[in-house]
């Protein structure tokens, strides 16, 4: 609630430049959050990469192997719990993954997806033939509307990947939680 009441103050008196519309405001710190959505997803992604090789470089090192469990259940356990680590590091790489489609054509110029979609097509890298994508772009740019459905569109669009990216990121918290547990359940099971 406050940080819509503060959004709402930022959104008339802006002291660095001109007062921004409330939806300028909102997208603004829509993509503020996304950017920091992208941070934590990467660095998560980053450290359960690092903690994933380091594992991964013993077993194969032959420093350490989950064979070497005295009791079957608890080898059961620790596999049960990697399998869980690895869908953790799966779905942070879900939240890192970029998303480039908006899932409309280009008959509203709203973001970069559609403006890509100008670009000739390519057999092997060849351009295909056709209508000189530039002048065909140029036109439909004269064409396209301005103003609020715009800056709605990009509101609407950013907030469901700012919503997907920390959907993922919470899943895969939950998921690391749950297999660390049981790698720690495997240890006390061997003893």
């Amino acid at each position: 609630m406050e940080a819509t009441r503060c959004g709402r103050a930022a959104a008339t008196s802006n002291p660095t430049g001109p007062p921004r519309s409330y939806p300028d405001q909102l997208l603004l710190e829509t993509r503020e959050e996304l950017v920091r959505a992208d941070g934590k997803a990467s660095i998560l992604f980053g450290a359960s990469g690092v903690a994933a090789g380091v594992l991964l470089g013993a077993v194969v090192a032959g420093d350490w192997s989950p064979s070497r469990f005295d009791h079957g259940l608890a080898e059961a356990v620790w596999w049960t719990g990697m399998a869980v680590l690895a869908l953790s590091i799966v779905l942070l790489g879900m939240a890192v993954l970029p998303r480039v489609r908006h899932g409309e054509g280009r008959e509203r110029l709203y973001y970069f997806g559609h403006v890509v979609q100008y670009r000739p097509k390519t057999i092997l890298g060849f351009p295909a033939r056709g209508l000189s994508p530039t002048t065909e772009f140029m036109r439909d740019l004269e064409q396209s509307p301005d103003g609020v459905g715009r800056t709605g569109d990009q509101i609407w669009v950013i907030s469901g990947l700012v919503h997907a990216k920390y959907r993922f990121i919470r899943l895969a918290l939950m998921s690391q939680a749950v297999g660390l547990a049981l790698v720690l359940v495997a240890a006390v099971l061997d003893r």
